[in-house]
């Protein structure tokens, strides 16, 4: 969720959660280091680290035949 608190500022909330997408820990990561985030999201980010949840592995690709499949009526 992000909330506009002015023209050029805004708030970005991360949702407490079991694994962290690469996308949301790459910008985590960004805002960690320029100083912008609580206490509070720190000690998640701690949590989701040891845990290792923190940054999800890629994903295979969808192969050709798993493309072709047809859902399930």
């Amino acid at each position: 969720m992000v909330k506009k608190v002015d023209e050029e500022t805004y708030i970005k909330y991360f949702s407490k959660r079991g694994k962290w997408s690469k996308k949301n820990s790459a910008l985590l990561s960004q805002l960690l280091k320029a100083g912008f985030v609580t206490e509070s999201g720190k000690k998640a980010v701690k949590e989701a680290k040891d845990a290792g949840t923190w940054i999800l592995p890629e994903r295979d690709p969808v192969t050709d035949v798993q493309s072709k499949l047809s859902p399930i009526t």
